[in-house]
């Protein structure tokens, strides 16, 4: 963590010159001042590839890394198999950057069994492949029972999904299930609401909310675009909330009596009954959703990525399970655990996989150099 935080502004000033455009800052989740610097990331990854290649590196696609080489206990390069056939790569040093597990089932059901309701997502790579290459030499593991799926991803086919969801609840929206009852306080993480979701009959939410609460949309942050959705058809609209759980297939007299329930504490001050006293993170203030037209937002949870994987210490090298650095081999990302815990902050997995990819790099350079 305090490798993270040291590199923050170095990590950000290197990305910057070299061509990747932050946006304006803004309160991401859980934030209570705007301190979250959005990018794209697909033009980021090309910019950055783009970048390596003129400086002499070769990018290999559809390739697989199958093992690592180690020669006199140091780790010094892979067995790639390239067009159905395995080669061995040598080099000085070699960084795993190969994502989590997401789209393994077998490595879900063994270490986050409790996501088998979840939808699947994340790369189309990220099958683990890396962990296994890594504990294959002995490499340590953290945070494995920590998984957790994100909540607010819509749970049907839609040409409009992409995989991001809306977090309506960070707004003033509440959470309903199928009966039109909450279920949690709607301020707590979206990992922790994301679990309470799965718990749900059909694993299934509903992000219900009114016209002013739509009116805090913003279409520049991913969770907080609400108007495309409701373009697009994900949400419902109705001029009552008796007509809109009818369109949501609700039950009309739960969700209002919910709604009402809910309101009336607001009104009068009184204990939320599931202990939402803001919008997120102790930060904003509830306000009732009694101005029409109302909307609803089906919602369900993913796993985008696992924040779990091999141990690292603050260079980036991968360590055994009692701590000691396996030479020649260094880890970045997703694949990487020690560092979110049962809690997650947004924006540092793309975060961390900038920073300790470059303090790895870092190390390796000034080892050679020496």
């Amino acid at each position: 963590m305090d490798a993270y935080c040291t590199e923050q502004l170095a990590t950000y000033r290197w990305l910057a010159r070299h061509g990747v455009a932050f946006g304006v800052p803004h309160a991401g989740s859980g934030q209570s001042v705007e301190r979250s610097h959005a990018i794209d990331t697909a033009g980021t990854i090309s910019r950055l590839a783009h970048l390596a290649v003129e400086q002499g590196a070769t990018i290999l696609l559809d390739a697989s890394a199958r093992s690592l080489v180690v020669h006199e206990g140091r780790v010094t390069g892979a067995i790639v198999e390239h067009d159905g056939v395995p080669d061995e790569h040598l080099a000085g040093a070699v960084v795993l950057t190969s994502g989590g597990f997401s789209r393994s089932e077998e490595l879900l059901a063994r270490w986050a069994p409790a996501m088998a309701r979840a939808v699947r997502e994340g790369g189309a790579g990220s099958t683990g492949d890396g962990l296994m290459m890594a504990t294959a030499l002995g490499a340590g593991l953290a945070d494995m029972a920590s998984i957790k799926g994100t909540f607010g991803r819509f749970p049907f086919r839609s040409p409009a999904e992409d995989g991001a969801g809306i977090l309506v609840v960070y707004k003033g929206a509440v959470a309903v299930n199928g009966f039109g009852q909450r279920f949690i306080d709607e301020s707590l993480p979206y990992k922790v609401i994301g679990d309470a979701c799965l718990e749900q009959p059909e694993a299934i939410a509903f992000q219900i909310f009114d016209a002013p609460i739509l009116e805090l949309a913003d279409e520049s942050v991913p969770i907080y675009s609400f108007r495309r959705r409701l373009e697009a058809g994900q949400v419902r609209q109705a001029s009552s909330i008796v007509e809109l759980a009818v369109e949501l297939g609700l039950d009309a007299e739960g969700l209002a009596g919910t709604i009402e329930t809910y309101n009336s504490a607001l009104r009068s001050g009184a204990p939320d009954a599931f202990g939402r006293a803001t919008l997120v993170g102790g930060v904003g203030t509830p306000t009732p959703i009694e101005t029409a037209p109302f909307y609803g937002y089906a919602s369900t949870t993913t796993v985008l990525s696992t924040y779990c994987g091999i141990t690292i210490d603050p260079t980036g090298a991968v360590t055994d399970e009692a701590g000691v650095a396996i030479t020649g081999l260094y880890a970045a990302g997703e694949l990487t655990g020690g560092f979110h815990g049962d809690g997650y902050v947004t924006g540092s997995s793309l975060g961390k996989a900038a920073v300790f990819a470059r303090l790895a790099i870092d190390t390796i350079a000034q080892g050679e150099s020496s």
